[in-house]
């Protein structure tokens, strides 16, 4: 008797732990879910936030995500082109560079002194949706998926109120060197999104 007891107990007592760990866990996708989703819309203006936004601040911002979606559309062609696989701001993703995040890094300071443009030192900032020039505003970002010596970081940026692709191919020391990028098709298409 006491060994039916004890088993039917034991047998109870897993069916509930399971059926616990099952509720929890949803709750855990859902809340990560909620999570991703507030990353995503910290990333750039909301959709909602942007229909209800006056028409010439929209037409003034330097990015949207109208701009976001022409950009990832050209970048997933790009990528196919050059056998290459990037991980960009502009799918809503946060690229990882030898350990930088981005554009997290660029948003807390983290970067700052340590970025390099043209063999001058510079600041650049993350500011997809200023109205205003500030300098170096970079408004996506896209790091070469595969970490290998010679992997790629691109920046696309707003200088001058021009459309400019930086890149950087740094793989040690505390400095990123850009260049502008010699892709003409990259430099294309960075434009072609940015006066969408």
């Amino acid at each position: 008797m006491k060994k039916s007891l004890i088993w039917t107990l034991t047998i109870a007592l897993t069916v509930g732990v399971v059926c616990l760990m099952f509720v929890l866990g949803k709750n855990s996708r859902r809340e990560d879910g909620k999570q991703e989703n507030r990353t995503s819309s910290a990333k750039i203006t909301s959709s909602s936030s942007a229909k209800s936004g006056s028409t010439a601040e929209e037409a003034n911002r330097f990015w949207s995500e109208k701009k976001n979606q022409v950009l990832s559309s050209s970048m997933a062609v790009w990528q196919k082109s050059m056998k290459q696989e990037y991980v960009g701001t502009y799918d809503g993703k946060e690229p990882n560079y030898y350990g930088i995040l981005l554009p997290e890094d660029l948003e807390s300071g983290r970067l700052t002194n340590q970025m390099v443009f043209e063999g001058e030192q510079r600041k650049a900032s993350w500011n997809p949706t200023e109205t205003e020039q500030k300098g170096l505003n970079v408004v996506a970002v896209a790091a070469e998926r595969s970490q290998s010596m010679k992997s790629i970081l691109y920046f696309f940026t707003v200088e001058n109120n021009q459309p400019v692709v930086y890149v950087s191919k740094t793989n040690n020391g505390s400095q990123l060197y850009f260049e502008k990028s010699q892709n003409a098709d990259l430099q294309r298409d960075f434009a072609k999104a940015f006066h969408s």
